[in-house]
């Protein structure tokens, strides 16, 4: 640009003569200002240049800024829609989380009225064991006094019985003092010739007759003791009418009246056993002293019958009578313990030993195969271990959509949870329905699982008690309302529970094992580990009576979808069992 400046000067100013130019001072201030005019245009020119070469380049810089703003945009809308799905999500844990929590205080609430019904009960079993307690040391405390009681009258009858051992001892020596002295008695207590006379002891006895010399001989045992008997009473009655032997008669009705008085406890029974004097008489019957304890002491004897009481013994046996104190009848005391020997033969008059008594094998019923009183079932089902491999499927699964749906089968389970028992999935979602138990759950339950992520928690007790139980899973879609029935009875029910929902057919459905894929993704900890019998889905809702129509083996109602037989595969060590009734079964 200024070598344009140049010739423009050059060409307004060389035509005048150059010296004639600059000889004149006005001129040279006019050069001076041109010059500087002409510099400023040029340096005007060159602004102006520049202005176009940054308006382009600001073009170009707008450009640029214009697209990364678009970038940006983008990329906030990417990331928006990032945090929607998380939001998504989070709403769904939220919701979750609120379910749990919701259910967690209705079972908390539950569990707070059954431990406030339990303590309630409990106090009432300690006060009633306390009142039992107190009864019961109240009885103790009367069997103490009784038995000191029992005590202080042993100690009487020791004392009587030691008395009437030595008043024994007098009155044989009495009789036999009155043997020796052969003193008659008057007229009137002699007794007549025909008692005096002793029969022959050898019988004779035609040959071949045993039997009935064995009878004969035992007829005239029992005459030879009447006689001696009698005999003795006579001279026993002859001894109390002689002077200065009266005073045994006050001295018995004495011991009389110190037994009568004896006082034992009444309502109870006594069993004592008393070893009194041991006599041992040698050629004296027994009936003596058996008569003289009866007219001294009125104490009363047992006798048994006669076909019991006469019975022939081997040489030596001794019989042996153990008095006993009964506690209904405190008057009744035996004579205390004898020892009679009789030559070769004893003849025993005195109470037999009970005979041997042979125990009879007791009859081992066998098992019989009861008749069944549920008998619905048609088969079951065994699941024999927590494994990923032991389940069963239906190839047809759901053939048709469900709105309403009612699953009833017999559960027994033996386990600490309950485990899957039926789970179905399809493409989209793999807990379309699901009824399971996990193991190692902080609190007992059983998920309730349609169109996951809605559940429902179902109380597990008594579930897992190891016995047969009916349950029964009823939903209906109208108005989201569900019914859980154990054993015939409603367990828990609600409402606002997937109203309106749909579950679609051409899934996988799957007992005993829990789907995290379709037909797949098992877990140990949700397995069943059981029996299931009896197991049947309806497309409809069953009323009350029809679930309690099904608990007590009455008929299948209508509507039935799929049953046990309708099980394609087993798998693992899954087992099926034909048991028409469930008695049966196992």
């Amino acid at each position: 640009m200024l070598g344009w400046s140049q010739r423009l000067i050059k060409s307004f100013i060389l035509p005048f003569d150059t010296k004639f130019l600059f000889g004149f001072p006005q001129f040279r201030r006019f050069q001076e200002v041109t010059l500087t005019r002409l510099h400023g245009i040029a340096e005007n020119y060159n602004i102006s240049y520049n202005i176009d070469a940054r308006f382009h380049q600001v073009t170009d810089q707008q450009q640029e800024l214009r697209e990364s703003l678009n970038n940006s945009d983008q990329m906030t809308q990417r990331e928006l829609s990032a945090i929607k799905i998380w939001l998504k999500k989070l709403q769904r844990t939220t919701k979750k989380l609120d379910l749990k929590m919701s259910s967690l205080e209705e079972t908390m609430t539950e569990r707070n009225k059954q431990v406030t019904k339990d303590n309630k009960i409990r106090d009432t079993n300690v006060s009633n064991l306390t009142s039992h307690f107190i009864s019961q040391k109240r009885v103790m405390d009367q069997l103490v006094k009784d038995n000191s009681l029992l005590k202080k009258g042993m100690e009487m009858f020791r004392e009587v019985v030691k008395r009437q051992g030595v008043r024994i001892a007098t009155l044989e020596e009495q009789i036999r003092g009155a043997t020796k002295n052969e003193i008659l008695p008057p007229s009137s207590l002699v007794a007549p010739q025909e008692l005096n006379r002793t029969p022959d002891n050898k019988p004779l006895v035609s040959p071949g007759n045993e039997p009935e010399a064995m009878a004969l001989e035992h007829r005239m045992a029992k005459l030879r003791l009447k006689h001696d008997q009698r005999k003795k009473l006579q001279d026993e009655q002859q001894q109390q009418l002689i002077p200065g032997k009266s005073g045994v008669a006050p001295m018995a009705s004495h011991r009389q009246n110190e037994i009568k008085n004896m006082s034992f406890p009444e309502g109870e029974t006594h069993d004592i056993q008393t070893t009194g004097p041991s006599l041992s008489m040698t050629d004296k019957p027994f009936s003596i002293v058996e008569t003289t304890l009866e007219k001294t002491s009125g104490m009363e004897t047992t006798r048994r019958p006669p076909q019991q009481a006469t019975k022939e013994e081997p040489p030596g046996i001794e019989a042996t009578r153990t008095p006993h104190v009964t506690g209904n009848k405190p008057s009744s005391i035996h004579a205390p313990k004898l020892h009679i020997t009789e030559g070769k033969s004893s003849v025993m008059h005195t109470t037999n030993p009970p005979p041997k008594v042979t125990e009879v094998p007791r009859h081992i019923e066998q098992r019989t195969k009861m008749p069944g009183t549920i008998c619905n079932v048609d088969s079951m089902l065994s699941f024999p271990s927590s494994s990923t491999e032991n389940y069963a499927t239906f190839g047809k699964g759901l053939r048709e959509a469900l709105h309403e749906f009612s699953i009833c089968s017999w559960v027994k389970t033996n386990a600490s949870y309950i485990g899957t028992i039926l789970s179905y999935a399809t493409e989209d979602n793999d807990n379309k329905l699901v009824l399971y138990g996990r193991n190692g759950e902080a609190y007992d339950s059983l998920h309730f699982v349609i169109g996951d992520p809605a559940f429902r928690e179902l109380p597990m007790v008594p579930l897992t008690d190891g016995n047969w139980h009916h349950v029964c899973f009823i939903w209906s879609s109208i108005q989201g309302k569900y019914w859980f029935y154990v054993d015939r009875r409603l367990s828990s029910t609600g409402s606002r529970f997937q109203k309106g929902y749909e579950i679609p057919p051409g899934g996988s459905l799957i007992l005993g094992q829990e789907q995290d894929s379709l037909g797949g993704g098992f877990d140990s900890s949700e397995s069943f580990v059981g029996h299931l019998a009896g197991f049947a889905v309806w497309n409809r809702a069953l009323s009350p009576g029809e679930v309690s129509g099904i608990a007590t083996g009455k008929g299948l109602p209508r509507g039935t979808i799929l049953k046990l037989a309708d099980a394609s595969a087993l798998h693992g060590l899954v087992q099926r069992v034909d048991c028409t009734c469930l008695e049966h079964c196992l």
